[in-house]
């Protein structure tokens, strides 16, 4: 399913949604940081990270969306918040997995506050 604004239309790498099947206001999306160009992956995952909000503000559901760029050694968290504010976490490593763990604990907890 792609996602769309009124100005770009993709297909996710990954979304974590509450529904089965087929897509429903998503809250989470994943890019893979291709041939590691993390600042290409970076703009396509805030460019899904609003489409996913514009999804949920069809849904009359204000949520901040969370987002990640990965490949797999490295990782970046986002958080698109309900007024717009774009943050960004520092890299974390697999090399420090306890750290890493915890990041994806903390946002996937996050996420599952705003799943109905």
């Amino acid at each position: 399913m792609p996602l769309e604004t009124d100005t770009l239309t993709g297909v996710a790498d990954y979304l974590i949604a509450p529904k089965y099947g087929y897509l429903d206001t998503p809250v989470l999306c994943g890019v893979e940081a291709r041939g590691d160009d993390f600042e290409r992956a970076r703009t396509v995952c805030l460019a899904q990270m609003d489409a996913c909000r514009c999804d949920n503000a069809k849904a009359n559901r204000a949520v901040d969306i969370h987002g990640f760029v990965s490949n797999g050694a490295m990782w970046h968290f986002y958080r698109l918040a309900r007024g717009g504010a774009v943050c960004e976490t520092e890299r974390r490593v697999i090399s420090r997995m306890p750290e890493l763990l915890g990041a994806l604990d903390y946002v996937c907890g996050e996420c599952a506050k705003n799943v109905l």
